[in-house]
């Protein structure tokens, strides 16, 4: 089998979206990881910040966009 796994190809579906995940998701994933670190006594203050980030993008109505996307927020101008 690990001989014939080179020969499959993968068809796309066409009603797949491109997005892998959504600013939504992983802004979801990001507060939990915020969370636990906070909870373990840890600073949490650069989780906190990406958290910001994906609250941002998603109040700007961009939640089903890329999660790469956050990197055109920031939390003093969410509506960029």
């Amino acid at each position: 089998i690990r001989l014939l796994l080179h020969r499959v190809i993968a068809m796309p579906n066409p009603s797949a979206s491109d997005v892998e995940g959504s600013i939504d998701v992983m802004g979801d994933w990001a507060a939990e990881l915020s969370a636990f670190v906070r909870a373990a006594g840890l600073d949490s203050g650069l989780h906190d910040a990406v958290l910001t980030q994906f609250a941002a993008a998603s109040a700007a109505g961009h939640g089903d966009a890329a999660w790469t996307r956050i990197a055109e927020y920031t939390a003093d101008d969410p509506h960029r």
